[in-house]
């Protein structure tokens, strides 16, 4: 283990701050896992990681760790659906200039690429 800093021993839990960063997180979940609206789900991780940040939330705290890794896979996956997006707009171009075999591969190429961000189901 390490030692404990200042900052760490003079940190109090406010019930009502960790509710509140529950709630958005609760709501970046429903946007990301259910819609798959992924730029809303951004913005509840964003406000929920200013509140922490703001409330001096230590960078170890659960709350903290568990916000910061599901901002990363969110952005992961809305990174990994817009690169998708242009790959399959490629696949149109190739597949307007008759070139069917290089069209199929940018397609196969973005399924791949949508299955893994979505997930098998």
């Amino acid at each position: 283990t390490y030692p404990e800093t200042a900052s760490d021993i003079d940190f109090i839990e406010r019930p009502k701050i960790r509710s509140k960063i529950i709630k958005l997180l609760t709501k970046a979940d429903k946007a990301k896992d259910q819609t798959y609206r992924y730029e809303v789900a951004m913005r509840y991780y964003l406000l929920a990681m200013s509140i922490l940040t703001k409330a001096h939330y230590p960078d170890d705290h659960p709350l903290t760790v568990t916000t910061l890794k599901s901002l990363n896979n969110t952005h992961h996956a809305q990174s990994s659906l817009s690169n998708s997006a242009n790959i399959v707009k490629m696949g149109i171009k190739h597949e307007n200039a008759s070139d069917y075999i290089k069209a199929l591969k940018m397609y196969t190429i973005a399924y791949r690429i949508r299955r893994d961000a979505l997930g098998p189901d």
